[in-house]
């Protein structure tokens, strides 16, 4: 008996490989050097394009807050590069 042939891809695969991309195009931005406050910049921006309006709002709201308020401090300040609660 053959094995029965499988055409497409599966939804893991499929998620695997966007999680791929979704890395690669994380180190492209990261190779340019980018400081934190600029990393929140870039998220607040992109999700400013989700489809989903309910997780823009939440996303981009955060984004604000923490560049706002200050939350993130950086490796100059000696600290290492976290998000404060």
């Amino acid at each position: 008996m053959s094995k029965a042939q499988r055409y497409g891809t599966t939804e893991i695969e499929e998620h695997a490989e966007q999680s791929q991309r979704a890395h690669e195009i994380v180190q492209e931005i990261l190779n340019f050097g980018v400081t934190q406050k600029q990393l929140l910049l870039i998220i607040k921006r992109l999700a400013l394009n989700l489809e989903n309006g309910s997780h823009m709002k939440q996303l981009a709201k955060l984004a604000d807050k923490c560049i706002k308020d200050g939350l993130i401090t950086t490796a100059s300040s000696g600290k290492s590069p976290i998000l404060n609660e």
